[in-house]
């Protein structure tokens, strides 16, 4: 669903002064956008997210669905824990973010349940056999003058505006419905950092239908079966192909199943200095000739902890493995491939795969940034 829960608008959220800010000291290298994220195009510079917008402190749902869909810049701090699900409307689960969006957790305890956010481009056309009925009853239908695009469009039109430029950053969030973050619909520039993910009833990130220039840092993932998609359909080549740029670095994976990443189609998508522990399918899988460079990563307990033989068609993923630590773990699979280098597009320093399970350990999840 896309829109807000109908009703009366709640009162005004209140506006801070940015010296109500205050950020923990932390080295540089922890608190730097690095990867995709960082690269310049599609007319911008970089992702900045709601900088020079107003600050908007929220703790409860409808101050908080109502300040990310905000069409200006905002600087969105989240106290406390909100609970995104609305009895009234147990239908309603994921939440629009519009571009130019800093959502940022006060402290170490700040976050939401439920429900997830939506990073997402533009609309698609409603299949022909749309029935309005199987819609959620309470979904507003405030932005039905948006334009709708078809759901096989290759490119968008030159004025088309996807939302862009969005950073989520130091969140809790626990139990969502379905996906905790859903980056799609060729929504471009997020950074994702710092956050905990912890029992979705889905993935934690998807990252799909033609989006692009994505870092994905510093976060702790936990409970999760189906952590994180890259491309979401074996058959979706054309509108994926050359976007889908990821970067995934200084994450931890502890105990979490499987689709750590999992990639289809994408090149370069970069998954480098995150320790995976005890995940008891696969740490990184590749397919339908995604090209993915894994390097300086930590295996720890992991049977398998990279595959590139997950497509049923026998389609493989291509891989760069180099420099990463096997700790009572599978071997990676031999390959030959060639992969697009990320040092292409970005610069980026790596630690050694050793130091890196007291890295994220440390300095990734909560209470890092705030």
């Amino acid at each position: 669903t896309d829109d807000d829960a109908s009703g009366d608008d709640p009162a005004e959220p209140t506006l801070l002064v940015p010296e109500q800010i205050i950020f923990k000291p932390t080295p540089d290298f922890v608190d730097e956008l690095v990867g995709f994220a960082a690269v310049s195009s599609y007319g911008r510079s970089s992702t900045t997210g709601g900088q020079g917008g107003k600050i908007v402190r929220v703790s409860n749902r409808e101050d908080f669905v109502k300040v990310i869909k905000d069409r200006e810049p905002r600087i969105v701090l989240v106290d406390g824990m909100i609970d995104l699900l609305d009895p009234a409307c147990p239908c309603k689960t994921t939440f629009t973010v519009r571009s130019d969006k800093t959502i940022l957790g006060i402290g170490r305890g700040s976050g939401i349940s439920g429900g997830g956010l939506s990073v997402r481009g533009v609309k698609f056309e409603r299949p022909p056999d749309y029935d309005p009925s199987d819609s959620c009853i309470c979904e507003s239908r405030e932005d039905e003058d948006e334009p709708r695009y078809p759901s096989d469009v290759t490119e968008l039109p030159v004025d088309a505006t996807p939302t862009n430029n969005v950073i989520i950053r130091n969140l809790i969030f626990d139990s969502c419905a379905e996906d905790c973050i859903s980056v799609e619909k060729f929504a471009h520039h997020v950074w994702i950092d710092h956050n905990d993910f912890s029992g979705p009833g889905d993935g934690a990130i998807d990252i799909k239908k033609g989006s692009d220039l994505v870092t994905v840092s510093w976060n702790k993932f936990s409970n999760t079966d189906k952590t994180m998609l890259c491309g979401h359909n074996d058959d979706n080549r054309r509108q994926d192909l050359g976007r889908l740029r990821v970067t995934y670095h200084h994450n931890y994976f502890r105990e979490t199943k499987q689709r750590n990443p999992r990639v289809r189609i994408a090149e370069p998508v970069h998954v480098y200095n995150n320790h995976y522990q005890r995940n008891e399918g696969y740490g990184v899988g590749s397919a339908i000739n995604a090209g993915v460079v894994i390097e300086a990563n930590y295996f720890e307990d992991v049977v398998d902890p990279i595959r590139n033989d997950l497509d049923p068609d026998g389609i493989p993923g291509r891989i760069v493995e180099r420099w990463n630590v096997y700790t009572r773990s599978g071997s990676p699979p031999l390959s030959d491939n060639t992969v697009a280098e990320p040092g292409m597009y970005y610069r980026y320093k790596m630690h050694l795969a050793s130091e890196i399970p007291a890295l994220v350990e440390e300095w990734g999840g909560t209470g890092v940034v705030y």
